[in-house]
């Protein structure tokens, strides 16, 4: 299963995901902008997007498919019933659970460990 998002949201995110954790990735999404290589806010990005992203890219092995179905299945239901939050007093917050909502997920179908944190 591969899912595909455009060059300029690919670039953004992976510089989002090697610079920030995972709650920021979704405060600085850019549209790189070919013409004079600066970065530009980027209002349209769905969480649909940033969830086809951030299984792109990984294999897993044969016995994973169905979990990741049944992923992106929860989450195309999970974003018809919860719009993407607009930019508003809510939006950082509507982000950041959007976030921590497609995290528990995927732990829940063991397709992502969070890492503890060592003292």
């Amino acid at each position: 299963m591969k899912h595909t998002v455009s060059r300029e949201i690919g670039l953004a995110l992976d510089c989002a995901i090697r610079e920030f954790t995972l709650e920021e990735v979704l405060d600085v999404p850019k549209r790189f902008n070919r013409w004079n290589n600066e970065c530009e806010p980027l209002n349209e990005i769905s969480t649909y997007q940033l969830a086809q992203y951030i299984i792109e890219g990984y294999t897993y092995p044969k016995s994973k498919e169905e979990k990741i179905d049944s992923f992106v299945d929860w989450f195309q239901n999970y974003n018809e019933h919860i719009p993407y939050p607009t930019k508003n007093s809510s939006y950082r917050r509507g982000r950041r659970q959007v976030l921590e909502e497609i995290e528990k997920k995927l732990v829940e179908l063991n397709l992502l460990e969070l890492e503890t944190e060592m003292e």
